[in-house]
């Protein structure tokens, strides 16, 4: 099973997960619906496998256009899509998901929601309809952070994980706050910006990975290996020996890289790397 199909299967357990939704099969695509309008539909766009969803007039819009998703093409500007063969955010798509059967299904179905969630001990944040405790929120941050790397190159900014995450800026420091103390997170002194999330750094380095016209930097030579490994695609690894001042270049494919001589050395014990990771 690859990635689009485990992607297919885990939308399709969510969608009929909700009460009275139905799956719908038709030529070319398959609609959910918990009511007299399909709140999801699985087709193809431009070759690709997509997930359609009616939120293209919600005030979520303009967020979820940051965040992988699309106008979809012959939609009347109601309807948004996100490929299904990339990584999705599933933070975002549950949340968006969730949203839209609400907007769609009967007022019964959502109550049977309700209580089912009432139940089972699970309250709702206001902006993401997402379970309201410490550890989803950094997790939810975290993914965020990393999923901004790795489509853009660049470290986000506050505001971008506020977007993505569907929280508040009071809560994205938080989270950096615990990721930092995990060791996920290096942050400057402001702590809001983001000098590592390794393997990418947030900062311009001598070790640069290039991969489908995207340039990422790495905190030094180990971790552009491991940006590549990161972002699931090849790339070409850019570093320099620091002996010689010699350029190095790396292709590294899908199955690893291409046959090299490299030796990477640290000069700093494993065991006290953390003791200052920057000079690290």
């Amino acid at each position: 099973m690859n990635d689009t199909d485990r992607a297919h299967k885990r939308i399709r357990e969510l969608c009929l997960g909700y009460p009275g939704a139905t799956e719908l099969q038709f030529p070319g695509f398959t609609s959910f619906t918990a009511g007299d309008v399909a709140f999801a539909v699985f087709q193809t766009i431009r070759r690709r496998p997509a997930l359609t969803i009616p939120l293209g007039e919600s005030p979520r819009a303009k967020i979820l256009l940051k965040c992988g998703f699309f106008r979809t093409p012959d939609g009347d500007g109601v309807l948004l899509s996100c490929y299904l063969d990339a990584l999705p955010d599933w933070p975002i798509l549950e949340s968006v998901l969730e949203s839209s059967y609400r907007s769609t299904a009967a007022a019964d179905n959502v109550a049977s929601l309700d209580v089912a969630r009432k139940k089972a001990g699970r309250k709702l944040r206001l902006v993401k309809g997402r379970p309201d405790d410490g550890a989803t929120l950094t997790l939810d941050v975290k993914l965020a952070v990393y999923r901004h790397f790795a489509e853009t190159g660049e470290r986000p900014s506050v505001a971008d994980i506020v977007a993505r995450a569907y929280t508040t800026t009071e809560d994205v420091l938080k989270a950096y706050a615990q990721l930092r103390e995990q060791r996920v997170l290096v942050l400057e002194d402001d702590g809001a910006s983001i000098r590592m999330a390794p393997p990418f750094s947030g900062v311009p380095t001598q070790h640069t990975v290039t991969s489908d016209g995207v340039t990422y930097f790495a905190n030094c030579a180990w971790d552009a290996l491991g940006v590549v490994a990161a972002i699931r695609k090849p790339g070409v690894v850019y570093s320099r020996c620091e002996q010689s001042k010699k350029q190095l270049r790396l292709a590294v494919a899908h199955d690893g890289p291409e046959p090299c001589d490299w030796l990477f050395h640290c000069a700093v014990p494993a065991a006290q790397w953390w003791n200052d990771i920057v000079f690290t």
